[in-house]
Parts: structure tokens; C-alpha cells; sequence
């Protein structure tokens, strides 16, 4: 838990763009051409999304894409990664 404070306390002193709601999924922060930005874990997120099981995981996935993936805050747009630990 004190990892996940710290790269908390990092983004926010740089003022990094964090999407609220997100919290969990929060998996580090990286730097962009001079901008710290943070990073999330995709798969965390769309499970967050997704909580009540409202909505198919495809549905979630194309909500996702179309209402956060695809907007350009500028150099502030945090990442998206998906972690495969079979590499």
C-alpha cells in the first residue's frame, strides 16, 4: 500500500491527470516527453467499470474505447497497459 501512496503522492505533485474512480487501477506513473503521467492497469479498469455487471465485457470494452481511451487531454493523457504475465 505505501507504493501505491507514494506514486499517488508523485502524480499529484506533478499534476498528473488522474481519472477518478480509477483509483485501484493505478499501477505507476511514467514519463512522456517531459511530462509524468500515470499509468493504469487495463484489464483493472474495465473490471471497475464494470462492478455491477450491467454490461456485457464487450460493451464495457467499446464504452471504455469510445468515453475514456480515446480522449486526448494533451500531455497529461494517462496510459493504458495491459499486463500479460505469460511473456
Amino acid at each position: 500500500m505505501e507504493e501505491e501512496t507514494s506514486t499517488f503522492k508523485v502524480l499529484v505533485r506533478a499534476g498528473s491527470l488522474l481519472v477518478a474512480g480509477l483509483e485501484s487501477a493505478l499501477i505507476g506513473y511514467s514519463e512522456r516527453r517531459g511530462v509524468i503521467v500515470a499509468v493504469y492497469n487495463l484489464d483493472e479498469c474495465l473490471e471497475l467499470l464494470n462492478e455491477d455487471e450491467s454490461l456485457s465485457y464487450e460493451e464495457t470494452l467499446q464504452w471504455f474505447y469510445g468515453n475514456i481511451h480515446s480522449k486526448d487531454f494533451g500531455e497529461d493523457t494517462p496510459i493504458f497497459v495491459r499486463l500479460d504475465y505469460n511473456i
